[in-house]
């Protein structure tokens, strides 16, 4: 007998949670990266002393600001494993396995009803 869900799903389901959580590490670092070189940038940006540093300053920015928008909507686009869950569960939930669930749930309270009556 085949199993209705794949078991593999539950590993795939488990190993997006995963990435998800390693996209908000990636994004809160990359976020605090790119406060603080975009802070460095500003106080640099005045002083002629450091203006070797305004080119790597700003490149740092970029980088560190498209990891976070990346990692950001990754964060926010993978769902959790709960999500994921139900979703498979609701692929499977049909109007026509309702109607049969239906028809075995008042098969088993007759059934229960008849029991009790025939133990009176």
């Amino acid at each position: 007998m085949e199993p209705i869900i794949n078991p593999l799903y539950f590993y795939w389901m488990s190993l997006l949670g995963r990435v998800s959580q390693a996209a908000i590490i990636f994004a809160v670092f990359s976020g605090i990266a790119a406060i603080v070189t975009a802070i460095w940038y500003m106080c640099i940006v005045n002083d002629d002393c450091y203006a070797k540093w305004l080119p790597l300053s700003l490149k740092w920015f970029k980088v560190s600001l498209i990891i976070f928008i990346i990692t950001f909507v990754l964060a926010m686009a993978i769902p959790d494993k709960d999500t994921l869950i139900e979703m498979m569960v609701f692929k499977h939930v049909t109007p026509d396995n309702i109607a049969a669930a239906t028809d075995s749930v008042k098969g088993i309270v007759d059934y229960i009803i008849e029991t009790a009556a025939k133990v009176k």
